[in-house]
């Protein structure tokens, strides 16, 4: 997959489960792609078939969000667990440092501070280092916190979003993993660990 605007390394690879499937992000073609997906699935499971619409309603949500952060590759799945779906997406987006900013970017991940829950099941968030195998030193951010998806309206997501500097350039990628399924957040935080362990840098240049 393409980085805009990147010099050293112009492109990347992130692995995601055999299961998962992409997300259109071009709004013209959000849609239809994610109602294909929904139906393939559909034909051999009806408890799918049934709260398929709902599923590409809330999926769309998310894609929708995704493209007004800058959002250039998403990936995807849902699945259902004696009848009760699970849904998990990963995003990746370009972050650049603004003007009048100084520092790289993990310096000013570094300005965050971790906070706890204010109440049972409330928002929090958990700012740490991170070393990945193919791409070095990184930033995470790992809590719960309501997601945006219209001006009235949030969805309370798991969520980790590690930012990892572009080499040759002024700014970073941010993968982005998140869940609704707050029952299941231990699961697929593990899960979401092992896909971001999977990024690593590439470049066209022979």
């Amino acid at each position: 997959m393409g980085i805009p605007n990147a010099a050293a390394a112009d492109s990347f690879h992130l692995t995601v489960p055999a299961s998962w499937y992409e997300l259109e992000l071009r709004p013209e073609s959000a849609g239809p792609a994610l109602r294909a997906a929904v139906r393939s699935r559909g034909a051999s499971d009806p408890l799918l078939r049934d709260q398929g619409e709902r599923l590409v309603s809330e999926l769309l949500k998310v894609v929708r969000a995704a493209q007004k952060r800058g959002a250039i590759y998403a990936a995807g799945t849902f699945e259902l667990f004696d009848a009760v779906p699970v849904l998990a997406s990963v995003m990746v987006s370009v972050v650049a440092i603004p003007p009048d900013e100084t520092g790289d970017v993990l310096s000013q991940l570094g300005t965050m501070t971790s906070r706890e829950a204010e109440e049972p099941g409330g928002t929090w968030r958990r700012v740490m280092p991170v070393d990945l195998p193919d791409a070095g030193p990184a930033g995470r951010v790992v809590g719960v916190e309501d997601l945006p998806v219209t001006d009235e309206m949030a969805i309370r997501y798991v969520v980790m979003h590690t930012v990892i500097p572009i080499p040759g350039a002024d700014g970073a990628l941010v993968v982005s993993c998140g869940t609704p399924n707050l029952p299941l957040a231990n699961e697929l935080l593990d899960l979401f660990d092992a896909i971001t362990g999977t990024f690593q840098f590439a470049t066209s240049e022979p």
